[in-house]
């Protein structure tokens, strides 16, 4: 009798398995109907597991919410940094392409702010990337003010483009 390689996987890997399906199953359910309107129970059968995995994982919702946010801002960094020296504007047309895809503005620009607060976003990986980038060109590094007001009105400019 032969074992299968789904048989031979470590219980490491299992358990890195169920916590990238419950991540991805979450940032699917979480893109179409929003944090509010998505319960655990939701996440937990699209991955044919019961809802202790999130708890032993994640803790909670909050803490699966915050892991499908990683997974995007790790996402998002990956394709900025495919060009090697990427410019401000690489990194901003990155983002606004982002915007085109409507879990991401589910997600990252309505979601994200009311749930880990404005901070969070004006302090996160892109922002951190265009403020660096944005410090080469300017000689200086911006102000929190100014990369919230150009993170702001991006936002609003991605809204109206959707």
């Amino acid at each position: 009798m032969t074992t299968s390689p789904q048989q031979r996987r470590s219980h490491a890997e299992r358990r890195e398995a169920t916590k990238a399906g419950l991540v991805k199953a979450a940032r699917q359910l979480f893109g179409e109907r929003g944090y509010a309107e998505t319960g655990i129970e939701d996440i937990a059968a699209a991955c044919n597991v019961t809802i202790r995995p999130i708890y032993h994982y994640f803790e909670n919702k909050l803490g699966l919410f915050k892991a499908v946010i990683e997974d995007i801002e790790q996402e998002s960094l990956s394709q900025i940094y495919e060009h090697e020296a990427p410019s401000i504007a690489d990194i901003w047309s990155g983002f606004m392409k982002n915007c085109e895809d409507p879990h991401y503005r589910q997600i990252i620009l309505i979601d994200a702010p009311l749930l880990l607060g404005r901070r969070h976003v004006n302090e996160g990986p892109i922002t951190t990337a265009a403020r660096e980038e944005s410090a080469k060109v300017l000689g200086r590094r911006p102000d929190g003010l100014t990369m919230s007001l150009l993170f702001g009105a991006l936002s609003n400019a991605a809204f109206y483009i959707a």
